[in-house]
């Protein structure tokens, strides 16, 4: 009896450097993340843990917890529960007072290798730089870009560019299709998908800064046959707003159509038989179905 009434006075306090995400939708249920930034572990949660978690904070003693749980769901936690759940807590460093520098450099040397995955000769991941030192040095100089007097006539252009493309998909088929032989057209067209890519990634990272997120890696990934960019912005899954998630997703998509765009004017804008209409094709045709 003396436990139960002790743990329900007790007033655990959660980090206070913990970054706690908002319900996102995982199939038919919803989860939280809640990101550690001393090791870059990202949690995931459900709806009722979360519940709890985001209550202690040395205002509310277990006890009140406890009552606010039951009236929200309709269920008492017994004290099982409460040793489960603060258990965890404490095993991953998460609540104030349970620091311990070694095991935290553990946990963040394996978060680091999880990111990475176990590399073999057919998968592996080749980290390039400092993401979230590149992206804080890149995002002032592209703020201006996040501007609707810029996104908004961008966006139409590259629309209405889709919408030409579309209409005139048998005429590129039929073009690619001709010159199908021809080395530079192809050449042009993998240098070009390859600079989209790393663009594409370099748009997450950037829109991810934009609002306040950071990268935890940037590099390259081989997965065989491809060798390809990536970047790691898991800090969208803590946006509090849904647009700026929304926004930090679209924003590869967006890159990529603004890359093919003047691809489409070139080949619009010059004959059928010139050069830079038969090189052009393949990037129109592939980039804007990619």
């Amino acid at each position: 009896m003396t436990a139960a009434v002790e743990l329900a006075a007790a007033r655990p306090v959660l980090r206070g450097d913990l970054l706690l995400g908002p319900a996102v939708r995982d199939g038919a249920g919803w989860t939280h993340t809640i990101k550690d930034p001393r090791t870059c572990w990202y949690f995931q949660v459900g709806p009722r843990e979360f519940f709890i978690i985001s209550r202690l904070d040395g205002r509310r003693s277990l006890g009140d917890i406890g009552r606010e749980y039951a009236a929200r769901f309709g269920r008492q936690l017994a004290e099982g529960h409460w040793q489960q759940i603060l258990g965890l807590l404490a095993a991953r460093h998460l609540l104030t007072g349970t620091d311990d520098e070694a095991s935290i450099a553990r946990m963040a040397e394996a978060g680091r290798r999880q990111r990475r995955g176990t590399p073999t000769l057919l998968h592996r991941r080749f980290s390039l730089a400092d993401p979230d030192r590149l992206f804080s040095r890149l995002e002032p100089w592209l703020r201006p870009l996040f501007s609707r007097w810029f996104v908004l006539p961008a966006l139409t252009a590259a629309l209405v560019a889709e919408i030409a493309m579309a209409i005139s998909v048998r005429a590129l088929y039929q073009q690619v299709r001709a010159d199908w032989h021809y080395p530079p057209a192809w050449i042009g067209y993998v240098t070009v998908m390859w600079l989209g890519l790393a663009l594409h990634e370099i748009a997450h990272g950037v829109t991810s800064k934009h609002f306040s997120g950071a990268s935890s890696e940037i590099g390259i990934l081989w997965r065989f046959p491809f060798l390809a960019p990536y970047c790691k912005a898991d800090d969208v899954l803590l946006f509090p707003n849904r647009w700026h998630r929304v926004y930090t997703a679209f924003a590869g998509v967006f890159t990529n159509l603004l890359l093919v765009l003047p691809f489409c004017l070139v080949w619009l804008l010059t004959p059928a038989a010139s050069q830079a209409h038969v090189l052009t094709a393949p990037l129109v045709l592939f980039g804007s179905a990619g």
